[in-house]
């Protein structure tokens, strides 16, 4: 694949819109970390990049079709992705967290105490 990208002298980027990390500026640029890291990744190989905006849904099974040659898009590691598709290292790392009113309830102390009625989570 690196061969033909060489050859071709343009790496296809599938992409999708999340600020801030890939989305267009108001000259209708496409700016954002993603989208340095992939500018960064088609300089280091010598070619132009071209990005394609796909819905998050749709970026691996366009991957799969051959119409990008990677998706550069927040797109999570999972065991069941990567059956589907090849995984480098993540850029990038996050921790999701859940925050609670402790006037509301005051008890909670890990996610089961949420299990209960009063506890409405938005």
């Amino acid at each position: 694949m690196l061969e033909k990208i060489i050859r071709r002298g343009t790496l296809y980027v599938g992409m999708t819109s999340i600020v801030p990390w890939a989305m267009r500026n108001k000259g209708g640029e496409f700016i954002g970390f993603e989208i340095d890291v992939a500018r960064r990744l088609a300089d280091d190989m010598g070619v132009k990049v071209e990005f394609t905006p796909t819905e998050y849904p749709d970026l691996v099974p366009a991957l799969q079709a051959g119409d990008f040659d990677i998706i550069i898009s927040g797109l999570g590691i999972t065991p069941a992705r990567n059956l589907q598709v090849n995984c480098t290292q993540p850029y990038n790392s996050y921790v999701l967290g859940i925050a609670v009113n402790r006037q509301l309830l005051p008890e909670v102390r890990s996610v089961d105490d949420l299990n209960k009625p009063e506890a409405f989570i938005a």
